[in-house]
Order: structure tokens, then sequence, then C-alpha cells
């Protein structure tokens, strides 16, 4: 039986607390070092001025109070706002802040390679960006909004009306964020994990699960290969 497991994000969580500053903590639920990967909760109480220090690439999703980064090259401002997705590319310069309580569950990857245009490097994640949908080989729709110049993180949208498959180990990790509709994952013992909307899972490469449709379902995803 696999070690691997499919993994629900909550809002809180206890495992591996790692206190990084006064004002921030993050949760990681899972790691792995080799790649470069962290997958957990970000939670902070009014946080100012922290500057971004690791440049890793960073998937988002706000879940309490809102997040405002100002990237440092081009000063430009944005805020991120509750259940709102967002992608902020890998760059060394942009530095957050917010007031009262946060909280986020992320993704971060540091094996990336850093922007060569630097005045956008927040990606909105949602259904109506501009990029058109794309029909994947299995008859399913997808959007890619961002991928790393090594296609080795890749971020997007992807919508299917059913789908049912047998057991398979996941080729890679995946994040997902479920927007509308739900998503049932049955792991290798035949426990059913239902995801419904605002609900938040990672899928690490390897483990062994099957995934049911049953009605239409649009996700937000970043796989990490």
């Amino acid at each position: 039986m696999s070690a691997k497991k499919i993994i629900k994000l909550h809002q809180t969580s206890n495992i591996n607390d790692e206190i990084t500053t006064p004002e921030v903590e993050t949760h990681p639920s899972y790691r792995d070092e080799s790649l470069g990967l962290s997958v957990g909760v970000w939670n902070s109480h009014n946080m100012l001025d922290v500057a971004n220090t690791n440049g890793c690439d960073k998937f988002i999703t706000v879940i309490e109070g809102s997040l405002v980064v100002k990237n440092g090259f081009t000063e430009n401002i944005e805020t991120i706002l509750a259940g709102k997705s967002i992608v902020i590319c890998h760059v060394d310069n942009n530095s957050y802040h917010h007031q009262g309580n946060f909280c986020a569950i992320y993704v971060n990857y540091e094996r990336t390679d850093k922007l060569q245009n630097r005045a956008n490097t927040l990606i909105a994640i949602h259904e109506y960006a501009n990029e058109p949908w794309r029909n994947t080989s299995d008859g399913h729709q997808k959007k890619v909004l961002y991928q790393n110049n090594s296609q080795q993180f890749t971020v997007g949208v992807w919508q299917s009306k059913s789908l049912t498959t047998g057991l398979i180990n996941f080729p890679y990790h995946e994040f997902i964020v479920i927007n509308r509709g739900e998503l049932i994952c049955k792991d290798e013992l035949g426990t059913e994990h239902l995801f419904a909307q605002g609900d938040v899972l990672f899928i690490p490469q390897g483990t062994s699960c099957a995934w049911q449709i049953k009605d239409s379902v649009s996700l937000y995803f970043a796989q990490i290969k």
C-alpha cells in the first residue's frame, strides 16, 4: 500500500508548525525538498511591508482577509481578496502587507526561473481569463494561465461534465481548488473523499487515486513535475 495519500487542506493546521517571523506562521502539510516544493496553510496578523526573500513561484488561495502585493520594480499594487486565487510569479523584489487576520492556502515552488518581464508578476486564476480553452486528449477542457520556463510548474483551469477513472498512480504532484461542482477522489482502500466548491486538496505524485465527477465541475490546478 502506498504511503502517499490525498490531502485536504483546511484553514488551520497543526502539522509541522513553523513560525517564520513574529507576524507570520506557515503550517506545511507536504514538502518535497529535492523538488523545492512546499504546500500548506499561511496564517498571519497585521503583516506590514514584508519583503519576499526566497524568489519562488507561489500559488495562493485566500481564505480570510486580503493581501496587498507591491511589485518592487514597477511599484504596481494589487489587492487579493478572500475567495480569490492568484499566482505570484518568480521574482525576489515583491513586498506584502495586510491588516487584521489573514489566512491563505499556498503552494511554493522554488526550483524555477526568474522572470524576464518583471512588470507582470501576478496572474489571477479564474475561468474567465482571456486565454482560449483547449480540448484535452481525454475529452475535457483546460486553460493554461501560467507555466515557468522549464514547464515543471503549470497553473490553470480545468473543466469536465462527467468523469469516471480507474485507480491510477498519480503521475505528478497536483494542487486543486474546487471552483464549482463536486469531485470524488477514491483512494486505494476504496474510501471516497468528497470535495465541493471552495475545498482545496493536494495529491502527491505516486498517490493511488481514482476520480469521479457526476455533474459538471470547474477547478483551478497547479501541476508540479
